[in-house]
């Protein structure tokens, strides 16, 4: 199912930079989702590509793993950031 693929791309993912599996909970419900260290940063790869198919859109897996690389890449730059005092 498309969702197998989104846990597999999710630990490539995961793998790559350094997240880690969690349990997200929410108003909404629950889901799988990877976390950046221990913040509240995180991104949903196992919907990633059932979603897109659900609304009629064609799943491109390089430019999913670009974008939610770049949004990871903000989570590591908002951490390295100074902290004020």
């Amino acid at each position: 199912t498309w969702q197998a693929l989104g846990v597999v791309f999710g630990d490539y993912i995961a793998e790559q930079h350094g997240l880690t599996w969690v349990v997200y909970e929410d108003e909404l419900g629950v889901s799988k989702a990877l976390r950046w260290q221990d913040t509240d940063n995180f991104v949903f790869p196992v919907t990633v590509f059932s979603k897109r198919i659900q609304f009629k859109e064609t799943p491109e897996p390089r430019a999913i793993y670009a974008d939610l690389s770049d949004v990871i890449k903000g989570f590591k730059a908002l951490e390295a950031r100074p902290q004020l005092p």
